[in-house]
């Protein structure tokens, strides 16, 4: 396969974008063509070290924001739409809006819980480490006027707390680490759904 045929491919499996779009992918990747032929390789030994042209409009697909594929998507049905799709599409709209609300629904509150699952761990050390360091200043503050095992006990408390506050951090980060992997998943999953012809 030489260049232009290659390029080809690639853009006849972008088709639905825009032209400014696809142009700029294509100069990406023949522009990473060229690097590999004055680095020694052959045009066909340099296109099969980049991969393949299904690889690579996936990658670009994939890397598109998702309303970019919504609209392509689009794009490509008005060319192709007959008069029984848009009176079938008329007479189930009392059917397969609401369906399409109550999906967009659920994947929107699954998000929204994956994000508050980070902030709930993060704001769950913040508040140890602070309860804890306020613990230890009320009963310094509080040491001058009562005294005894109470203050010792605030003190201690105080010094669970941010210890254990710190003790969860690095957990915590792995977690938070672990929930932006799988929403970053999750979003892939999603455009997945666009790019499938």
């Amino acid at each position: 396969m030489n260049r232009q045929e290659f390029l080809d491919d690639v853009k006849a499996r972008l088709e639905g974008l825009s032209e400014e779009d696809i142009t700029k992918a294509l100069s990406f990747y023949e522009e990473a063509i060229d690097d590999r032929t004055e680095d020694g390789l052959s045009e066909e030994d340099a296109i099969k070290d980049i991969g393949t042209p299904e690889e690579i409009a996936s990658e670009i697909l994939l890397d598109t924001p998702i309303t970019k594929l919504v609209k392509a998507k689009v794009n490509r049905k008005k060319q192709s739409i007959e008069t029984w799709e848009i009176v079938m599409i008329i007479l189930l709209f009392p059917i397969w809006v609401p369906a399409l609300i109550s999906v967009i629904a659920v994947l929107f509150s699954i998000y929204v819980t994956l994000w508050s699952l980070v902030i709930s761990l993060i704001a769950t050390i913040v508040g140890l480490v602070i309860g804890g360091l306020a613990m230890i200043v009320m009963a310094l503050t509080g040491l001058y006027t009562s005294g005894g095992l109470n203050t010792l006990g605030i003190i201690g408390m105080g010094v669970l707390g941010v210890g254990l506050g710190l003790a969860l951090v690095i957990p915590v980060k792995w977690a938070c680490i672990g929930l932006f992997k799988l929403m970053k998943a999750f979003v892939k999953w999603i455009k997945r759904l666009f790019i499938k012809k």
